[in-house]
């Protein structure tokens, strides 16, 4: 996976943060539209946690696996 596609249907502006399974942050920043992408291409290989939280502090988590 090249790509992480965070999708908030819950309308525009949200923070995310991308972790290692060690709980280090690799990636983390806020967007003030519904979707962001991501460029995964400089994370190592192995499993990833995504964590989104909208505006009014609903939270998404998702794992990714990058190869």
């Amino acid at each position: 996976t090249d790509e992480l596609v965070i999708d908030m249907t819950s309308g525009p502006g949200f923070t995310y943060s991308l972790s290692d399974m060690r709980g280090q942050v690799v990636h983390s920043g806020q967007s003030s539209a519904e979707r962001e992408v991501l460029d995964l291409r400089s994370c190592a290989a192995g499993t990833y946690i995504v964590q989104a939280k909208d505006e009014r502090g609903r939270r998404a988590l998702k794992s990714v696996v990058v190869e």
